[in-house]
């Protein structure tokens, strides 16, 4: 079941599968480099988490680029966190989720509300993360032969039309350089045929060094975001039951 929510005049979409809680939330952005994605994108596969986990559900349709770029899908974000917040939810009640520059943008998203001294959510679950806008991975050229969806073309253009000529290194786009202290408890699946290998890696190294507990999970021989196609692929179900298992784990 779905219901549209204006969220602080940001369109979202509260979703809850039968016998699912509605006093936990995974707040959830969805990926497509800041250019595309939809709520309808991403629904079955936010679907499937959400009763993995037995919660309900909120994914936030944040502004796009080229049209509206950096900071405005960040400032969307926090935006919905702190309407969640408002709205009576707990923090120990709320889980972030995101895939690709989805999840580069949940990172930023808690990194800002950290800084701007926000309680922190119980955990956060991240698919195939885009946090490095700058292209700097050394698998984005060492896997481009093995990815059927990612290149570095589309990682240059779509970091380009969300930041312009602002600094890829900016840990608010690309939390790959950002201080993680702090942070929740954090979920990482990535597929081994990925250019954005090395994003995961090193965001699970930079949270791990600044002592935030990490789960990390490398799929062989998966493409970027296979979660979506789980309608099709046993993996993608497979892995979101993880995730939803590990959701359900730090928000009971």
């Amino acid at each position: 079941m779905f219901e549209s929510v204006s969220i602080d005049g940001i369109p979202g979409e509260f979703g809850r599968s039968p016998g699912a809680r509605s006093d936990r939330t995974i707040i959830y952005f969805h990926g497509g480099g800041y250019v595309i994605g939809s709520l309808r994108s991403h629904r079955g596969m936010l679907s499937l988490l959400g009763s993995a986990a037995g919660v309900r559900t909120l994914a936030v349709d944040y502004r796009l680029a080229p049209e509206h770029p950096y900071p405005a899908a960040l400032d969307d974000a926090v935006r919905a966190y702190r309407w969640l917040l408002a709205s009576g939810v707990a923090p120990s009640a709320i889980a972030v989720a995101g895939d690709s520059a989805g999840a580069g943008l949940a990172v930023a998203t808690l990194v800002r509300a950290r800084d701007e001294e926000l309680p922190m959510p119980a955990a956060v679950a991240l698919f195939s993360p885009f946090a490095d806008l700058s292209g700097s991975g050394a698998s984005v050229l060492g896997k481009a032969p093995d990815d059927v969806l990612v290149t570095p073309a589309i990682i240059a253009g779509m970091g380009g039309a969300y930041l312009g000529d602002g600094d890829r290194r900016n840990p608010y786009a690309s939390p790959i350089f950002a201080d993680l202290r702090g942070l929740p408890p954090l979920f990482i699946q990535v597929g081994s045929s990925e250019c954005l290998l090395d994003d995961a890696l090193r965001l699970a190294r930079n949270a791990g060094a600044a002592e935030v507990a990490i789960e990390m999970k490398i799929w062989p021989k998966l493409p970027h975001v296979w979660q979506l196609f789980a309608g099709m692929f046993e993996e993608g179900r497979r892995s979101l039951a993880e995730a939803g298992e590990f959701l359900a784990r730090h928000l009971s």
